[in-house]
């Protein structure tokens, strides 16, 4: 079996490609962290804070829903009671803004409502549970505030939409109708 040799470039010419190539190649990076730089310098735009609070509401909504389950479980199925449902709910929170709206942030104003009708009843009586509002946005703005689903602000809270919690466990941004 005989080998192959392939002609070896000379000293020169790999001298002048090294050459040329670096620049390059240091332009490209150069450009690349440019570029990165500015992606993290520039503002993002008018709509990061309104979207940012309208994600952490959702998120409260669905940890206080998921409270409501939790108690429920502890209470023989019932859910808490309309007039106390906050103070019902503390043992399964560790952080009280969870009930405030991030709108509020700061005051002591709370922004979110149970639903009256879902006072001390029981969770296995409800259909629809991925349907049924537990609670949600609220104009009422007191500790437990609690009531019907008109409360809700219109216009929504969050660009045009309130959010709100499922009974069965998710929580949702709809549009105000």
């Amino acid at each position: 079996m005989s080998t192959v040799e392939y002609p070896r470039p000379k000293h020169d010419e790999v001298k002048k490609r090294g050459a040329l190539e670096s620049p390059i190649v240091i332009g490209g990076v150069g450009f690349m962290f440019v570029v990165c730089l500015a992606a993290v310098l520039m503002p993002v735009g008018s709509g990061a804070p309104h979207t940012a609070k309208a994600a952490a509401c959702l998120s409260n909504l669905k940890q206080t829903t998921l409270n409501c389950l939790m108690y429920s479980a502890d209470y023989d199925d019932k859910l808490p009671a309309a007039e106390k449902w906050m103070d019902d709910l503390k043992a399964y929170t560790k952080n009280e803004g969870l009930y405030h709206e991030p709108e509020f942030s700061g005051s002591d104003r709370y922004g979110y409502a149970y639903r009256l009708e879902a006072s001390l009843r029981k969770v296995s009586d409800i259909t629809d549970q991925d349907k049924y509002i537990l609670d949600f946005d609220s104009e009422l703005t007191q500790r437990n505030a609690s009531s019907s689903l008109k409360t809700m602000p219109r216009p929504g809270r969050h660009g045009g939409r309130d959010c709100v919690g499922f009974l069965d466990g998710h929580a949702k941004a709809i549009p105000v109708k």
